[in-house]
Order: structure tokens, then sequence, then C-alpha cells
């Protein structure tokens, strides 16, 4: 578990800066990938913290434009709905993966189907 919660507060860390957050940006399919297993993890600060890197990464998507929908959105449209899914224990974590949903499809119609499809709308009810 401290492995999780270090190795997430360092990709959130890096949106603080300039540079890194551009670069952390550019790599977001594959740090999601790899951060996948903390959804996982039943911690409130892990949850808060991948909850907070998935709010991060969908604010990013937003501001590079909704118009390159890609592997890079649809990673973390499957990140959101998967943490959904779990049990979550803390409600700052449902609040910011709420959040990072509802940026990644808001105003972006292939957004909105790629969630339907996924199930993004059932996981969303399940959290309470």
């Amino acid at each position: 578990m401290p492995t999780w919660l270090m190795s997430l507060r360092f990709f959130v860390n890096c949106f603080r800066q300039g540079a890194m957050r551009a670069k952390t940006a550019e790599h977001c399919s594959s740090v999601l990938e790899a951060c996948k297993g903390a959804g996982s993890v039943r911690n409130a600060n892990v949850e808060v913290a991948y909850g907070t890197l998935l709010m991060n990464y969908s604010v990013a998507l937003r501001e590079a434009g909704l118009a390159k929908v890609g592997d890079a959105y649809a990673v973390a449209l499957e990140s959101c709905t998967a943490l959904m899914r779990q049990p979550l224990t803390d409600a700052t974590a449902c609040y910011r993966v709420a959040c990072a949903a509802g940026t990644l499809i808001s105003d972006c119609p292939e957004g909105v189907a790629m969630a339907k499809a996924g199930g993004m709308a059932a996981a969303a009810q399940g959290m309470g």
C-alpha cells in the first residue's frame, strides 16, 4: 500500500510544474495503465490519490482538446469506470472520480457514447 500511495502521489505532483505536466500528460495511457492496480486497493489515501490522478488527466485531456479523442482518452474513461465499480471507502475519492468522468464526457458526444458502451452509468449509480 505505501508503494501505491507514493507512486500515485508522484504522478499527481507532476501536474504542479508546467514542464512536468506536459511530459506526464504526454504519457497518459502508459501511466494510467500502470496505475490501474491501485483501483483495487481499499485504502482511503490511495483511493483519493488515484481519483486525483484521474481528475488531473481528465483536465489535461480536456485542455488538449476533446476533438483528439484517442487512446489516452479511452484509457482515462476506462479507468474512471473501473474505479467507480469499486466499493470506495472515501467520499473525496468518489467525488474526484465523478468529477474526472464528468470532465471527460461533458460537451463530447463521442465520449458520452464511449462511456455508455463501457457501462459508466451503471458504475456511477453503484457508487451510492
